[in-house]
């Protein structure tokens, strides 16, 4: 075998070899490209003395979340230790979608030394002479350009070196960045000139070898001039973060040094410290937060995961918030600014055990303006720390919340509290005091309203974390000077008790009074999901000077008046909070109430009556209920009732009325239902009114007719018909029990029978008619009554005193007679006004 046979054979083989390794490759890249979500297109792509060399290579990646980054790059020359890319483009577009049925897989910590060993193969020289960087920004898409040269010696102690310059307009800012690998660490040094000024050093450490230890300082240099800058940075600024002023002189110095032990990549650090100094006597616009102005010192130390602060002077102001900080907050709660203040405070001879102190000052404006002060003791050997002359202010003009409507509200809460491991104690001075000018809403309109809270206090126990407990207890006092709701009058109210709270229920127990005189007392309890638990009992409220219920209630009949007696109610109320139906139980016990309804006068109404109301339905009932008079024009009365109401809550006027007594005393006998009931629902019905005893004395005496006298007991029934339209009675029966007289002795009866013989008759037997007989048929329909009277007997005195039979028959307008009964002195002064009122009113409709 000759050499070059032997030579072509290496050649052939190795060529294979390429071959071979150039389709495991091909494949690896399109599965890679598959994972990835990239599309790699290029042109021209060929092979010189200096290297490898692509005209245009384009690589686009669309994320699960949508997001587009699409890079181009042109005229690429790769050789032996060096890439160079002409102009290298990046643009990045964020997305509006997530991808559905996508799979996220766990991702893997960082590993830096096998990112900087992998990096090894790269270029010793990477150098890109155009960089052209695209991305999102207020005004929507930002470009900034560049140059780009990143450099790598594996013989020495400096594996990677980065310039990098970026201009806008003719602004400049260069970054220079150092990375060592020396001593088992990487050292990052990093530096950032503005225009040829420094603008910020940076110098980090962590062990190469299981990421640890990391330890840095930073710092961000005084620039007096800083327009070009803001100018700058002011296209990368949020839309809703407009310019108010330059920012200028902003410094910041840091250091620190942290212990990982489980590695940096986990971020929990368990030893160490972090210094900063930090100085921005302007507004500087903080991304995500906002303009940040003032000044803050500190020191924290760690120790066992548990930090420390050793030192902390901080005075900050934060303004134009950043709207995703306020979209959470209702509008009329969003902060304009924010203001916090620490400093450090002497520790006095009342607090020798602790070992840190400073004081507090929170200021939020806005539509509504906050403040916070207080002086705080640590005492770390003890883990307790104190909050002493602790004061939390605010007040507003106009404000919206939850619906209601605040004016000129204030809110004073001076307080102390305790924090430790197993709990927390707050305690609230007695002048803890909320004020309100006026409150309303669609139904409540409450002026001058105040809320004091004695003492309160409250205790937060969480040494079991899977058993939290609160608890909060104060007497409280709550007060309007007027109070105006779709169902109240405007008066004034008071409410006084004790409230007691925690996390599984409230509690109130106290008195609640208003301006006329009612006053009951009241207990509220709550277990948040089930129902809200109301009772209340009021004293005997009298009537003697005054009717608090007509100045309490706009629904009080406007006809009704109680001039004396008392009544006192007792009673609960159960409100669901999730599911389920609302209850009531009430009893009212009233005694000697007397005054007038309409144009009735009522006298000495004794008794009880129940309220009770579940599933819906609504009862209301009564086993002692009597009224000793009532004078509708004529008097009459007792009256003794016995039965119940009862009706569906949304059709209460469709109820039932059940009794087993109902009786009424009139003319000296009376009248009376037999045990029976009355469905409103089902009408018309007939109900038969029992007679007994009526005194035809007393009924004629009632009449207001002149020289009309007479004796009788009379007895009967009255069918009447109860209907949509009224009352009606059909075909009633009235008669007299025996025997008696009638006497009608009037000069205009006796002038009607002057020129009539048969009307002579009637009139002139009727001045002495001694009878045997009286009966009569009743009928009444639609304000008329009509009587056919039978009466047989005689007059001594007429025709020697034969035997007469008399059929009459009578009606009556009964709405008119009433009005004539009520124009009369029988009745008090007030009813008569009301007649002669409703008069007027009916005659100038009528004209």
């Amino acid at each position: 075998m000759t050499r070059l046979t032997k030579i072509l054979r290496v050649l052939l083989i190795v060529l294979l070899l390429f071959a071979l390794l150039g389709v495991y490759g091909w494949s690896r890249w399109q599965n890679l490209k598959h994972d990835l979500g990239l599309e790699v297109n290029w042109q021209d792509l060929g092979v010189s003395f200096k290297g490898l060399t692509i005209k245009q290579l384009t690589a686009t990646q669309q994320t699960t979340d949508g997001n587009l980054t699409t890079i181009n790059s042109q005229n690429i020359v790769l050789s032996w230790s060096t890439l160079t890319m002409k102009q290298l483009s990046v643009q990045w577009q964020q997305g509006d979608f997530i991808a559905q049925n996508t799979i996220q897989e766990d991702q893997q910590p960082l590993d830096i030394p096998s990112l900087l060993n992998n990096l090894s193969w790269a270029p010793n020289t990477i150098k890109i002479d155009e960089l052209i960087v695209t991305l999102p920004c207020a005004m929507g898409q930002c470009k900034t350009t560049g140059t780009v040269t990143l450099l790598q010696n594996q013989q020495t102690n400096l594996p990677f070196s980065l310039q990098a310059n970026l201009f806008n307009n003719n602004d400049n800012l260069s970054i220079n960045a150092n990375l060592y690998n020396k001593d088992q660490q990487y050292d990052l040094q990093l530096t950032t000139d503005f225009n040829t000024q420094p603008l910020l050093a940076l110098t980090t450490q962590i062990d190469s070898q299981q990421l640890r230890d990391w330890r840095g300082q930073l710092k961000l240099f005084k620039i007096d001039d800083t327009r070009a800058l803001f100018s700058w940075l002011h296209e990368w600024l949020p839309a809703q973060q407009t310019i108010t002023e330059i920012p200028q002189a902003m410094q910041i110095n840091a250091d620190w040094q942290l212990h990982f032990p489980n590695g940096m990549t986990d971020f929990k650090p368990d030893q160490g410290y972090f210094n900063l100094d930090a100085s921005l006597p302007n507004p500087w616009p903080i991304i995500k937060l906002g303009y940040l102005q003032g000044i803050m010192k500190t020191k924290v130390t760690l120790n066992n995961y548990r930090p420390r602060i050793e030192k902390l002077d901080t005075d900050l102001k934060l303004t134009n918030l950043d709207q995703s900080l306020l979209e959470q907050l209702p509008k009329d709660l969003q902060p304009n600014s924010v203001s916090l203040k620490l400093q450090p405070l002497a520790i006095t001879d009342q607090h020798t055990e602790a070992d840190r102190a400073l004081t507090v000052h929170l200021n939020i404006e806005g539509t509504l303006n906050s403040l916070f002060t207080t002086n705080i003791f640590i005492n770390t050997k003890q883990a307790e720390i104190q909050f002493e002359e602790a004061l939390l202010q605010a007040n507003t003009k106009k404000l919206t919340v939850l619906g209601y409507n605040l004016e000129n509200g204030r809110l004073s809460l001076p307080f102390t509290a305790t924090v430790n491991p197993k709990q927390t104690t707050i305690t609230f001075d007695n002048t803890t005091l909320i004020t309100l000018q006026q409150l309303t809403d669609k139904e409540i309109n409450a002026k001058n309203l105040q809320l004091a809270a004695n003492n309160l206090k409250t205790t937060i126990n969480y040494e079991d974390k899977n058993n939290i407990k609160l608890t909060a207890t104060s007497p409280i006092t709550i007060s309007t000077s007027s109070l105006t709701h779709t169902l109240l009058k405007p008066i004034s109210w008071r409410l006084t008790g004790q409230l007691a709270t925690d996390l599984t229920q409230t509690s109130f127990t106290g008195k609640i009074t208003n301006g006329a005189d009612l006053s009951a007392d009241i207990s509220v309890k709550t277990d948040y999901s089930k129902q809200l638990a109301i009772t209340a009992k009021t004293p005997d409220l009298f009537f003697r000077t005054s009717n608090m219920f007509a100045k309490t209630f706009k629904d009080w009949p406007e006809l009704l008046e109680i001039a004396t007696g008392k009544i006192s109610f007792n009673g609960s109320v159960t409100i669901p909070i999730d599911k389920g139906l609302l209850k009531t139980n009430a009893t009212a016990k009233f005694s000697g109430l007397s005054g007038i309804y309409d144009r009735s006068e009522f006298r000495d109404l004794s008794g009880s009556a129940t309220i009770n109301l579940q599933n819906n339905r609504l009862t209301v009932s009564s086993s002692d209920l009597t009224l000793t008079e009532a004078n509708p024009g004529f008097v009459m009365g007792p009256a003794q009732f016995k039965g119940d109401y009862t009706a569906p809550l949304n059709n209460l006027d469709q109820g039932t009325i059940n009794w087993t007594k109902m009786e009424l005393g009139m003319f000296t006998g009376e009248v009376w239902l037999k045990p029976g009931q009355l469905n409103l629902a089902k009408l018309p019905q007939q109900l038969d009114l029992q007679i007994k005893d009526l005194q035809l004395t007393d009924i004629l005496k009632a009449y207001p007719t002149e020289g009309l006298d007479g004796e009788g007991i009379l007895d009967g029934t009255l069918p009447i018909i109860i209907s949509k339209n009224g009352i009606d009675v059909k075909d009633g029966k009235l008669g007299a029990r025996k025997a008696g007289f009638i006497k009608f002795d009037s000069p205009s009866i006796k002038a009607m029978g002057q020129n009539n013989p048969s009307m002579h008759l009637v009139t002139e037997a009727l001045e002495n008619f001694q009878y045997t007989v009286l009966s009569s048929q009743v009928s009444y329909d639609q304000g008329t009554a009509t009587l056919g009277l039978q009466i047989n007997g005689r007059n001594p005195n007429v025709k020697n005193g034969q035997p007469i039979n008399l059929n009459i028959t009578l009606q009556e307008d009964i709405p008119a007679l009433m009005t004539t009964l009520q124009l009369s002195d029988r009745v008090s002064e007030t009813i008569r006004d009301r007649v002669q009122k409703r008069l007027q009113q009916r005659s100038s409709k009528n004209q």
